[in-house]
């Protein structure tokens, strides 16, 4: 009896890891190889639709820096070429009343306050005489720059970032006033931009969590979707230098890593002397969230496919072997029955031991 429930019991055990450590050895393997090509090819898709979106987007980023330059530019030419604006400045009068006429010219040639918080005039006798009453925290010129900004071959330069009393940046625009007509040099006239229009067109193009902002020739960032950053200087201002107008990089980290879309706005701002780079940094986990949620219905569906062959290949077995061992009862019977001499049993038995041998080779294999 004990042999007999041994001998079941083996034909099952190795029937069902015959059958089913194979199938769910392939289930694994297929899926993982699936998996991994999956991942590979989506990864690179969604990398560079993300990088072709940002492209796009920094394009029109560019394009809108442009128009607004655009305006500061013609509004500072208007200022230039009005002969009462030079006449004001190098008049005798009282510094308050300068400031009254100059509000009045810069007001009818179509100041924009949204664009432009505050006009500062520096005359030569080092009078400064401010259009609106914000307070911008900004020294006169040095002698040194000023000899620098009246024999320039422009006739705007730009300073570095300035900050207000309540933390707000502006990007000093500054042009030298002459007479068109004579060409007496006037003194000079400094535009305080708003950051906060850069920022608005940097925020329009950043995915959730990532950041962008301007950085300027001189490796200072100019505008940044994170204000705390804005005014810094970048050391590894190098790592972001680029020969074409577009480029994507890697940073590596610990456990992940950054792609980098750099566009060179040159190709935008070039002619107002600027060399600008709009930066959007993607930290990978952002870039491949979606894919992340991919690995886990991978992983979520080889399980249930491991579990549903598991249980399909139980129950054939289940079945198989309770055939086996029905079968295996009849074959032991009939070898133990009595067979009659004429009908030559002996013959007879020896075939079903044949039989039963053939069975138990077959089950072995």
């Amino acid at each position: 009896m004990k042999h007999k429930f041994f001998k079941w019991f083996f034909y099952k055990f190795k029937l069902r890891t015959t059958i089913l450590i194979p199938i769910i050895l392939w289930i694994i393997l297929s899926s993982s190889i699936l998996s991994f090509i999956i991942i590979q090819v989506s990864q690179k898709y969604i990398e560079d639709e993300n990088t072709h979106y940002i492209s796009n987007n920094q394009s029109e980023v560019g394009s809108q820096i442009e128009l607004v330059l655009n305006q500061i530019s013609l509004f500072a030419s208007s200022i230039l070429s009005d002969k009462s604006v030079h006449d004001v400045l190098k008049s005798d009068i009282f510094p308050y009343q300068k400031k009254a006429q100059i509000k009045a010219i810069i007001d009818e040639l179509g100041y924009d306050n949204t664009l432009i918080a505050d006009v500062k005039f520096f005359t030569i006798d080092e009078q400064v005489i401010e259009y609106s009453t914000a307070y911008i925290s900004i020294p006169v010129p040095s002698p040194s720059e000023q000899t620098k900004y009246q024999n320039g071959h422009y006739i705007w330069q730009w300073g570095n970032m300035v900050q207000d009393s309540k933390g707000h940046f502006y990007l000093p625009y500054i042009i030298k006033l002459y007479n068109m007509t004579t060409q007496d040099f006037s003194g000079f006239a400094i535009f305080y931009i708003r950051e906060s229009m850069l920022f608005d067109l940097c925020t329009d193009i950043t995915p959730a969590d990532s950041t962008t902002y301007i950085l300027s020739g001189g490796d200072y960032i100019i505008s940044h979707t994170q204000t705390q950053y804005t005014g810094y200087k970048v050391l590894d201002a190098l790592n972001y230098v680029i020969d074409t107008d577009f480029a994507t990089k890697q940073r590596n980290g610990i456990d992940a890593y950054t792609i980098i879309s750099i566009t060179n706005l040159n190709a935008y701002v070039e002619r107002f002397h600027l060399d600008w780079l709009l930066v959007t940094e993607i930290p990978s986990n952002v870039l491949f969230s979606d894919l992340s949620k991919i690995k886990i219905y991978i992983v979520l569906f080889t399980a249930l496919m491991v579990a549903f062959v598991s249980l399909l290949v139980l129950q054939l077995s289940k079945a198989l072997s309770k055939s086996i061992v029905h079968f295996n009862k009849h074959i032991q019977d009939y070898i133990h029955l009595d067979i009659p001499k004429n009908l030559k049993g002996s013959v007879f038995k020896n075939e079903i031991v044949e039989l039963e041998s053939a069975y138990d080779a077959l089950i072995a294999r």
